[in-house]
């Protein structure tokens, strides 16, 4: 069972971490493209969305366990 939630979860963290590099150089540039730059923080957004989920699901299933 630790194994599919560590999965579940590592997935989208991985996926925050690989949008905010290519954001960050974006903004590095002199001028930066603010459309694409939105465009990967709401990836980023939609992520963290899921990261959440994941773990309200994960709290839910163990608030009913009984041992």
């Amino acid at each position: 069972m630790s194994v599919s939630p560590a999965h579940e979860l590592n997935q989208p963290l991985t996926d925050i971490l690989i949008n905010a590099e290519p954001a960050q150089q974006k903004l590095e540039n002199l001028t930066p493209d603010l459309g694409a730059i939105g465009g990967t923080l709401d990836h980023i957004r939609r992520d963290g969305q899921r990261t959440a989920e994941v773990i309200g699901r994960l709290r839910s299933l163990l608030k009913r366990d009984t041992t």
